[in-house]
């Protein structure tokens, strides 16, 4: 009774059987081809690849889109260009499942061939091995779109009954989670993540620095980020712009009642919960400031909110190290005479601290906005101990 973890399994298997698959698709040993495939429904377009070198299929890779990126076999062929610009790995041979006019066959050769030592031909086989891969890759490409199918519908439902235990009353199509990181008292940052109909959507995330806290206090930072946050809503600042159905903060009751003082002196209200983490920093509920909603007996729920405040946990992390790292990196180079934030800059914009290190001090004079005094004091200040 166990259904979704027999869907993993049954999803696993499947997937341990196309890969047997490398192993029973062998052509002549000097076959170097990739075969493209397109499937497109209602909800999804998928484009699914198949590499075969050497006579030998190698990879295979399926590609998901929305509908209104795959309309057409003109879409597929750009698509296929942009892969192409991206891996630079072109085979001598580029077959498709879809027919495409004989002018864009041409120009796709003729492009795929620019800079090689060959001539890529692009081929749409009707009978034969060609024909036979072609086929191969339509199916992954219909059961890639059924796996996603199936993907959506299963986060939908965890959506949905998040929203029911949240008390919402709608699923939140627009979901931010945040989290403060900070090495020391500094480098003190705070992610967003986005989480736009039940998927996380990176292209939306972003950091914050806190400017107005000193030292390490949680409480103070998160307001100030959900301060700024907030002050952007309708002003048409790309993801900030946009006001969010559900708002996440990692964190217990004392951080959501911070926050919900922030949004009640702006006249704001909108749905706030700090997602609550044991002594072994584990997910355990959710609070609305006053009570907690225990999440852990539903396993979709508990699994899907663990991912996002993981994912926050990770951008904010992430941005606390390269604050820094930048930090350190100026501050090793600013403990030499003469050079100050400006220089360190221009150093740093022309070439990285282990290539400066390394430097002689002609190369150093050879910067622009670096005198001969600098560049001495440079290569002394990292070559001081040479020769003792």
């Amino acid at each position: 009774m166990e259904f979704e973890r027999a869907a993993s399994l049954r999803d696993s298997i499947f997937a341990l059987e196309k890969l047997s698959e490398k192993q029973k698709v062998v052509a002549d040993g000097k076959v170097n081809r990739d075969v493209f495939a397109i499937y497109t429904s209602e909800t999804e377009g998928v484009m699914a690849m198949l590499s075969v070198r050497g006579g030998a299929l190698v990879n295979k890779s399926e590609f998901v889109l929305s509908v209104n990126e795959l309309t057409s076999p003109e879409d597929a062929v750009s698509l296929i260009v942009d892969y192409y610009d991206s891996s630079g790995n072109i085979p001598r041979e580029v077959m498709l499942d879809f027919p495409i006019t004989e002018e864009d066959k041409t120009l796709l050769s003729e492009y795929l061939s620019l800079g090689q030592k060959f001539k890529v031909a692009v081929r749409t086989p009707e009978r034969g091995a060609g024909r036979a891969l072609c086929d191969m890759a339509l199916e992954n490409a219909k059961e890639c779109a059924r796996q996603s199918r199936l993907e959506g519908e299963r986060e939908d439902k965890n959506l949905k009954r998040f929203s029911d235990m949240l008390g919402l009353g709608y699923l939140p199509a627009r979901i931010e989670a945040y989290d403060i990181s900070n090495i020391g008292n500094e480098n003190i940052s705070a992610s967003m993540v986005v989480v736009l109909n039940g998927k996380v959507k990176k292209s939306e995330y972003r950091t914050f620095n806190i400017r107005t806290v000193q030292g390490a206090d949680d409480y103070a930072s998160m307001r100030e980020v959900i301060g700024r946050r907030l002050s952007h809503i309708g002003d048409g600042t790309p993801s900030l712009g946009e006001c969010p159905d559900l708002i996440l903060l990692d964190g217990g009751e004392n951080h959501v009642r911070a926050v919900r003082a922030v949004m009640a002196e702006r006249g704001m209200e909108i749905p706030l919960f700090g997602m609550v983490k044991d002594d072994f920093h584990k997910t355990r509920a959710i609070t609305d400031g006053d009570r907690e909603i225990s999440i852990a007996l539903d396993r979709g729920v508990y699994t899907f909110v663990y991912n996002i405040q993981e994912e926050a946990h990770r951008f904010a992390y992430k941005s606390s190290q390269a604050g820094k790292k930048k930090t350190v990196t100026h501050s090793s180079l600013e403990k030499i005479d003469g050079i100050g934030p400006k220089k360190a800059r221009l150093l740093l914009s022309c070439m990285p601290l282990a290539k400066i290190r390394q430097s002689s001090k002609e190369e150093l004079e050879k910067i622009k906005g670096i005198s001969e005094k600098d560049a001495e004091n440079i290569y002394g200040y990292y070559h001081k101990n040479e020769g003792r």
